[in-house]
Formats: structure tokens, C-alpha cells, sequence
């Protein structure tokens, strides 16, 4: 996202065959949702705000900034689309976690982007939610070229999601197919737990997928 810039070392990143993008420009073709703290916005701060200045990457509008009638109109159809429509004048902080999860979603959706990062969307959720905003996130997975998903759980692998990193301490334990990383022993090694604790929790997983 190039939020952070490495200051010795050799490689680079790159998105799209480059690696030369500024952040606003990469703003403009990624998406990223992470959890925002309501108690780090100002009470007045409405839920209409957080969606539309997703177009321009900050949390309230400056002097340099300019909110166009197009920014608003596709704001006000992210909201229908998210069924947030009736909360457009309520505070951000006031809405139910599930609610703010969808107000950030639709938010990195303003721009046109190709790719949508996930940073553990679902923190928070009761299960009841958490359902919700999956099977939402699978609806729309043909608007973008891909989605990724940083999760600790593995029952939020749906079926769709048909690649998997296992990470332990920043190390990649395991890169492949979902199904030929979700294997007992693999995952028993990466979180030091046992091969039957392992295999249960895959196991939920995939009934939960089948249920589904």
C-alpha cells in the first residue's frame, strides 16, 4: 500500500507491472478495509462522510479537496447496495459493528479499483454478522479482479476464495491451492497445535462451506 517505504535492502514491490505508483495513485486501483476506531472520529463524522471521502483517501474534506456530484452519487448507490442508505446522516461512532464493517467496505469501493485488501473485516462481528458480510463479500467478487483476505479463521475461506498464504512469524509456511494448504499437518505445524486439532478445525470449515 506504500504506507511503508524501506529505507536499505534490495527488490520492490510491484502492482499491475509497476512499481513506481504514488499511494493516491494506488488508492485509486486498491481498496483496503481495516477496522477504524469510531472513538478516533468526531462525533458529527456521519456515515454518508465515511463512505464518499473514500473517494479522496481522507477522513474529512480540506480546503484542497473537492467532493463532486459524481463522488456523490456513487456514494449514495454503494450505500443502497450495502443497505446503508437510511444511516447516510448518522453518526459513524452510533452504528452497530456490523453496519460500520459494511459503511468501510463501501467506502473502498468509491474508486473503480481492481483489487480489494481485507485486513480481518469480520473483528468484532457476532457470527450472525459475520455470515452476513461474507456472503456479501461473495456477491460481489466479479466487480473486482481479486480479493484478499488476512484472517485468522478458517471458516471464513469460502469456497471462493481459491488461493492460500499460511504465514507464522512472517515466515510463509505454505503457498498453493486453499485445498492443498488446509492439510492437518501443515497447519498443526504453523500453529504449533496437533494434527487432531487441526484437522477439526478444517473440518469445520468445510461444513460449514457445504452448509452453505
Amino acid at each position: 500500500m506504500r504506507e511503508i517505504y524501506p529505507f536499505a535492502g534490495k527488490g520492490s514491490v510491484s502492482w499491475f507491472g509497476r512499481s513506481d505508483w504514488t499511494q493516491r495513485e494506488l488508492r485509486e486501483q486498491i481498496g483496503f478495509v481495516q477496522t477504524i476506531p469510531a472513538e478516533s472520529l468526531l462525533d458529527d463524522f456521519d456515515t454518508f462522510s465515511m463512505v464518499v471521502t473514500g473517494a479522496i483517501g481522507t477522513m474529512g474534506v480540506t480546503e484542497y479537496d473537492e467532493i463532486t456530484p459524481e463522488m456523490k452519487r456513487r456514494a449514495e448507490w454503494l450505500m443502497e447496495q450495502w443497505h446503508l442508505a437510511d444511516r447516510a446522516g448518522q453518526s459513524y461512532a452510533s452504528l452497530s459493528a456490523g453496519e460500520r464493517q459494511r459503511a468501510l467496505l463501501a467506502r473502498a469501493m468509491m474508486p473503480t479499483i481492481q483489487v480489494l485488501l481485507l485486513d480481518e473485516p469480520t473483528a468484532g462481528l457476532d457470527f450472525a454478522a459475520r455470515e452476513q458480510f461474507l456472503n456479501r463479500l461473495v456477491a460481489m467478487k466479479n466487480a473486482v479482479a481479486a480479493i484478499v483476505l488476512v484472517t485468522h479463521h478458517f471458516e471464513e475461506l469460502v469456497p471462493q476464495f481459491d488461493r492460500m498464504l499460511l504465514l507464522q512469524d512472517g515466515r510463509v509456511v505454505a503457498n498453493g491451492g486453499t485445498d492443498d494448504v488446509l492439510r492437518p499437518e501443515i497447519v498443526a505445524a504453523a500453529f504449533g497445535s496437533g494434527v487432531e486439532a487441526a484437522h477439526r478445525e478444517i473440518a469445520l470449515r468445510q461444513k460449514l462451506a457445504n452448509q452453505n
